[in-house]
């Protein structure tokens, strides 16, 4: 399993999780695209090795241990997609420089989510595509958010009223280099969303 390039690790039992995450340290090498939805603490040691990871994907991970400073350092990762309490914390911050090649971030459902720390300049210098949905905790954007100049489309599905308002009003400032940029206040499972 050396040549394996993608791989999809799916459980709904919350037991032995970590014994069969760490069993595929030899099988990570090459891997391009990783989805995973199983829970866990925090993730596997050979997580930090996976250099050629273009796609991750990672649902109802639970994770309480923050992901963020070894997801930052893969450096190939292109698209990224948290979703349904992928991280269960309530504070989300990328560590500065990180995710150098980061084209596509998807947040979606990430109850917990009350804090996202300052952006330093030069994190996510590639990022595109921005995607922040149901998440009903987080109240405004973090400063720093304006170094992010490469990011061209920009969309929050089912945010909290607050959130919406600041964006509207106070905050309006830190996306005003996006190209395009929209508030849905539809909910995800609704048929027609743009």
């Amino acid at each position: 399993m050396t040549k394996l390039r993608s791989l999809t690790v799916s459980s709904e039992s919350p037991l032995d999780q970590s014994i069969k995450m760490e069993s595929l340290t030899k099988s990570t090498k090459n891997l391009e695209k990783l989805k995973l939805q199983v829970h866990m603490k925090k993730l596997p040691e050979w997580f930090g090795s996976l250099n050629c990871l273009h796609s991750l994907y990672r649902f109802k991970n639970f994770l309480t241990e923050d992901p963020f400073p070894i997801l930052g350092k893969l450096p190939s990762l292109a698209i990224l997609t948290l979703a349904s309490s992928a991280y269960k914390n309530s504070i989300v911050n990328f560590p500065p420089g990180g995710f150098p090649k980061l084209k596509l971030l998807r947040i979606l459902g990430m109850e917990n989510w009350t804090t996202w720390m300052p952006i330093e300049k030069g994190s996510m210098p590639e990022i595109q595509f921005l995607l922040i949905a149901d998440c009903p905790r987080l109240t405004s954007l973090p400063d720093g958010f304006n170094h992010l100049t490469s990011l061209d489309d920009l969309t929050f599905m089912d945010m909290s009223l607050v959130f919406a308002h600041k964006l509207q009003k106070r905050d309006k400032w830190k996306i005003s280099h996006v190209k395009e940029g929209q508030i849905v206040k539809e909910k995800l499972n609704t048929p027609h969303v743009n």
